[in-house]
């Protein structure tokens, strides 16, 4: 028991003594004291940290409007493509309406649409462009 409480004080004194593990414990270097440290120190990185986290706060409502506003956008784009489909409809109600008048040209737009749908993203703006140059070739 005494050898071993005799080892420990020849440990500590080869070290530094108490002074060293202290400046272990608070991260200061072997050549630095325990006179050198002190708590009421402010440290350097402490505004950075304040700084990066309102940086990501930023960020991340900046994100949440983003998203928001990509959201918003997609709404309105299927709106934009709801009533253009609508409107596709009534136009080819029209057309059957008027394929009895004349039944060749009807089966020309018919085999255009099918062009079309058959797509792999059948677009709503391609289909217009069929029935207005169908109704363009009616009127000539």
């Amino acid at each position: 028991m005494c050898s071993k409480s005799v080892s420990s004080q020849s440990d500590s004194s080869i070290d530094g003594g108490e002074d060293a593990s202290l400046a272990r414990k608070y991260g200061l270097s072997n050549e630095g004291s325990l006179a050198d440290y002190d708590e009421n120190k402010e440290q350097p990185s402490a505004p950075k940290r304040v700084y990066r986290m309102q940086k990501t706060i930023g960020e991340n409502r900046r994100i949440k409007l983003h998203k928001k506003f990509k959201q918003m956008r997609t709404l309105t784009k299927n709106k934009l493509n709801h009533q253009k489909k609508h409107k596709l409809g009534q136009l080819s109600k029209e057309l059957q309406s008027k394929s009895s008048q004349h039944p060749s040209s009807f089966h020309n737009v018919s085999k255009q649409i099918q062009e079309v749908l058959s797509a792999k993203k059948p677009q709503a703006d391609a289909l217009m462009q069929v029935f207005e140059s169908h109704q363009i070739n009616e009127l000539q």
